[in-house]
């Protein structure tokens, strides 16, 4: 799955510094954000996915231990503070819905 896009010519031409590209998904129709992240059999979120309810559809985290694995194991020690201090619970129903696209989208 390719994610890769260019930069629109306005932004190229715009004072950018440095853009820095986290990550992406490009759902197709019926695709879900879920779906798409059990293909990354490499990813640490399912070992560290933790949530009070799942069948109550209960918000969903990243237990503290595995934030930094996670997210950012390259970053230098003071950039890592940042996601474990902002980290919060995210409600699953948005993960687990199926888009439906358009013509138009």
């Amino acid at each position: 799955m390719s994610v890769a896009r260019s930069i629109r010519p306005s932004a190229a031409k715009a004072r950018v510094a440095r853009l820095v590209y986290v990550a992406g998904y490009l759902p197709s129709n019926g695709d879900s954000m879920y779906k798409l992240s059990k293909l990354d059999k490499q990813s640490l979120i399912p070992k560290y996915w933790t949530q009070a309810d799942p069948k109550a559809h209960s918000p969903a985290s990243i237990r503290a231990e595995g934030i930094v694995l996670t997210f950012c194991a390259d970053c230098s020690p003071a950039d890592q503070s940042m996601p474990v201090a902002t980290h919060k619970a995210e409600p699953v129903p948005p993960l687990a819905t199926p888009v439906a696209l358009s013509a138009a989208r």
